[in-house]
């Protein structure tokens, strides 16, 4: 009884079959794993970078101002001491009333509803107190919650202008730091203008 000979796929078709799996898997890696440029970061608008370039030099002020204030004040129980913090949030101490509340209260102080509406608001006072932004248009106010600060008094909101029910029009910002039934007060200087 005779054997039938299997037929034998000829080396080229092999050769070019794993040339061709080889190149398909390269160019699925490529573009699955290596062509991935991370996070798309949406680019600032020229009213974002506008609101910046003025929030550092109000910041800039208010550093120079709180300088002054430091070098003849006596220091604060509260203190701005250098050692490191045994814990994230501090006991507020309640028998002083908390340091001015300075920073970039908002990202972007010209706003247009139809394109980019997140915000970042940034408030830094006297460790341990709370801290909260509120924004007004005539009667209307609105407020992000209070938030106490950690070690180095800052605390900031990540936020959407219209989750927050913020409409057309010009909003006043003010922030306040409370720190028992001490409280301090400051109004940024730059409207937010929503349009």
């Amino acid at each position: 009884m005779k054997i039938k000979n299997k037929k034998r796929i000829p080396k080229k078709i092999i050769i070019t079959i794993v040339i061709l799996v080889v190149l398909i898997g390269g160019a699925l890696y490529w573009w699955f794993v290596l062509r991935n440029p991370g996070p798309v970061v949406p680019e600032k608008t020229t009213e974002q970078t506008h609101s910046e370039k003025i929030h550092s030099k109000s910041n800039d002020n208010n550093k120079n101002n709180t300088k002054n204030a430091t070098e003849t004040a006596p220091s604060s129980p509260i203190g701005n001491s250098k050692e490191p913090a045994t814990n994230n949030t501090p006991p507020s101490s309640n028998t002083t009333p908390p340091e001015t509340p300075s920073g970039t209260f908002v990202s972007n102080h010209f706003v247009n509803l139809t394109s980019y509406t997140s915000q970042n608001s940034v408030c830094h006072t006297s460790p341990g107190a709370k801290c909260t932004i509120t924004f007004s248009q005539g009667s209307t106010m609105r407020s992000l919650p209070a938030k106490q600060t950690d070690a180095n008094g800052n605390t900031s909101w990540d936020w959407d202008i219209k989750e927050l029910g913020l409409t057309t029009g010009t909003w006043t910002i003010t922030v306040k730091a409370a720190n028992g039934k001490y409280t301090s007060t400051t109004v940024d200087q730059i409207n937010l203008e929503v349009k």
